[in-house]
């Protein structure tokens, strides 16, 4: 059982109504080899309705973690998930399908999410059709979704391994569109794309956001990225927050050892002493050790003996380190 709950805002304090998606205290522990393994703890947030917020981390950070929790594709051992004022952490089989009306999930590979025997209008069809959606009216509104992604009417006719990655994301994400969802959550959907198509899924994005004020939490490991699309983000180190608040002013000015170390992977640092280490030494994992002690060259007793906890350095910006 995790113990430590510290309750941060990522944006300044919001009146209920203006939440889309409330996060506090998420942690979620596996089992590997009976030994407990912890992808979150303590993690909270709260985004805006009509936000772009970003989730940024290294491979393993818990970034697809935590959007498992939020879609509730997986049950989060302790805390709380709330959609539009609604807490779902603990809905079980009709309600957690009634919930995907709310909040969709687009994923990282785009064919993967589809049925490959389905044609692309058939795959969002079923889902009109799960939305009580009269069939005499299907045909009408997928070929609508499709063109509000820029795909045209043949698309409906065509297979998953019919269409390139970036006509399969532009299908993917009108077919999460056809429940008509408040919150879009992306996990690392350009990764696997050129950077040209890159850009048109980003200029799609913001063209849905605009015209349907749809709220998204962005997973991605591209600081660059996330610096041009969102608003707030949270940077995740081994399933905690070490930094959080507005996106541009934390990749410009990032304060956490380890947000350097992402940016500086990106944007080069002139300092040396964040350059990241050829070799972690002094391996020490404890419950009050700081999460990224065997990596930081700051690291120092008090950091391995005593958790740091989230503090705020300036407006909407807030930071786990003892040496901040």
């Amino acid at each position: 059982m995790i113990k430590n709950k510290s309750t941060i805002k990522t944006n300044q304090e919001l009146d209920n109504e203006e939440i889309a998606l409330s996060v506090k205290n998420i942690s979620k522990i596996y089992k590997k080899n009976n030994k407990d393994y912890v992808a979150l703890e303590d993690v909270s947030f709260d985004v805006r309705k009509g936000e772009i917020f970003g989730v940024v981390g290294e491979s393993g950070s818990g970034k697809s973690t935590l959007a498992k929790q939020i879609t509730r594709l997986e049950t989060p051992n302790n805390g709380q998930i709330i959609v539009n004022n609604r807490d779902i952490t603990n809905l079980k089989g009709r309600e957690i399908r009634n919930i995907y009306k709310d909040i969709q999930m687009v994923f990282q590979d785009p064919i993967g999410s589809f049925d490959p025997r389905l044609t692309i209008g058939k795959s969002i069809d079923e889902l009109l059709k799960n939305n009580k959606v009269p069939k005499e009216m299907r045909r009408k509104k997928t070929i609508e979704l499709l063109e509000l992604v820029g795909l045209d009417e043949q698309y409906i006719d065509k297979y998953p391994r019919e269409m390139s990655g970036g006509q399969c994301q532009r299908a993917a994400i009108a077919k999460a569109l056809s429940t008509e969802p408040s919150i879009l959550i992306c996990d690392e959907i350009t990764s696997a794309l050129d950077v040209s198509i890159q850009g048109q899924v980003i200029s799609l994005l913001k063209k849905l956001r605009e015209h349907n004020k749809m709220t998204y939490l962005f997973v991605c490991h591209d600081l660059a990225l996330v610096e041009l699309i969102c608003d707030n983000i949270i940077v995740l180190n081994k399933g905690n927050i070490v930094e959080s608040g507005d996106a541009k002013e934390i990749i410009n000015n990032p304060m956490h050892p380890y947000t350097k170390l992402l940016v500086s992977s990106i944007f080069p640092i002139s300092d040396e002493k964040w350059s990241i280490p050829d070799i972690v030494t002094d391996e020490v994992e404890n419950n009050n050790c700081c999460k990224f002690y065997n990596r930081c060259k700051l690291r120092s007793d008090n950091c391995k003996n005593t958790k740091p906890q989230l503090k705020n350095v300036g407006k909407n910006h807030f930071v786990k380190c003892h040496n901040i």
